[in-house]
């Protein structure tokens, strides 16, 4: 159910937004570098099922996960990845239909946003400069490209709720497509709502909103 302060507007003025699969879908691109780092690696190009598995969590953790590599084989992986990602992929990727529309009316209502992604934080701030949204976030929290090891969804989101000072938590929301977000959302105590366009699920998790399209957030939030 909708929740509306005094004047109309929407209960949830800061927003933390996921970035792969909420703001831009950034598959082709994403997709293209796996398959070039298991080419340059001689390992065998992952079914398109599992090709998907990687957008949006941490890349070292993923090759793990998804192709069984071995820590040493995931780094040289992820390195590969992150060279050629930067070249060639960077600008494979869309943003979603009616997303920078819904940014600017919700900025026009009051909202704050910030970017929590697991993406390297570079390549995200990149990405919002060039979709021309970049000047709707008050800041972006990524990862660290120089460490293999990214903080948590938790720690990020943790890291910009501090930086934006919020206070009052009730009045916020994390819109994630991944069970990552929905973990960073309920260990912050914040709410979350589920971008079901993006890539994470196929069932409703437990959140505020399971949001199918653009448009279907876009009638909750606003």
């Amino acid at each position: 159910m909708k929740q509306w302060l005094r004047g109309g507007k929407l209960n949830y003025h800061t927003i933390l937004w996921d970035f792969d699969g909420t703001l831009v879908d950034t598959s082709p691109g994403i997709m293209a570098c796996i398959c070039y780092a298991c080419a340059q690696l001689k390992q065998p190009e992952p079914e398109k099922a599992v090709l998907r598995k990687f957008i949006g969590p941490p890349l070292y953790d993923s090759f793990q996960a998804y192709l069984g590599y071995s820590p040493p084989l995931a780094e040289e992986a992820t390195r590969i990845y992150r060279k050629y990602y930067e070249k060639d992929g960077l600008y494979q990727s869309n943003i979603y239909p009616g997303m920078k529309d819904l940014l600017k009316d919700l900025c026009s209502q009051g909202a704050h946003h910030a970017v929590t992604t697991l993406k390297p934080e570079n390549t995200a701030r990149q990405l919002l400069n060039h979709f021309d949204i970049a000047q709707y976030f008050t800041l972006c929290e990524g990862a660290d490209p120089s460490k293999m090891k990214s903080r948590t969804k938790t720690q990020i989101a943790a890291d910009a709720l501090n930086r934006l000072g919020v206070k009052d938590k009730s009045h916020t929301i994390l819109i994630g497509d991944t069970v990552f977000d929905e973990q960073g959302a309920k260990e912050n105590g914040i709410g979350f709502v589920a971008a079901a366009y993006g890539f994470g699920f196929s069932t409703p998790p437990e959140c505020l909103f399971y949001a199918e399209s653009v448009e279907a957030l876009r009638n909750f939030l606003l």
